[in-house]
């Protein structure tokens, strides 16, 4: 049974992150309590189990930024969650929106395009390894 929770810690802890978010994995630890804090988070359990967790972060009035951390057992629920973000961005009250995805993850980029995000630049360098990012944006209102 797919089912959506609040985020929590403990939660977005579980997740056994996909190889290509290794590396984001660190920043989420790290940051984990001042996101979910400042954030609109949920996590999307399969059978009980936490398998993604993701959110919206406001940056400052009328910019914010998309997270998320997916699971290598989420491949079931993409749809339900693609679902849930689409209904959050049809009422999110920013005008430009933001997400960040590793060039490498080919999954993430092809989620970010299909939740209606362009990609904007390829950002060289972006992560502490070194790999580069792509910046996805979807300006809301004019």
């Amino acid at each position: 049974m797919i089912r959506f929770v609040r985020a929590t810690p403990d939660n977005v802890r579980q997740i056994d992150a996909q190889i290509e978010q290794f590396g984001e994995r660190d920043f989420y630890d790290h940051n984990l309590e001042r996101l979910l804090a400042n954030a609109f988070a949920i996590t999307c359990l399969i059978n009980d189990h936490p398998v993604a967790s993701g959110g919206f972060e406001p940056l400052w009035e009328g910019r914010g930024a998309l997270w998320g951390l997916f699971g290598r057992d989420c491949g079931p629920a993409l749809p339900a969650i693609a679902k849930q973000v689409r209904f959050f961005l049809a009422s999110c009250p920013v005008n430009r929106l933001e997400l960040t995805v590793r060039e490498s993850f080919g999954a993430g980029c092809r989620l970010a395009a299909l939740l209606g995000l362009n990609a904007e630049a390829r950002l060289l360098g972006f992560f502490p390894d070194g790999s580069t990012a792509v910046l996805y944006s979807r300006v809301l209102r004019s």
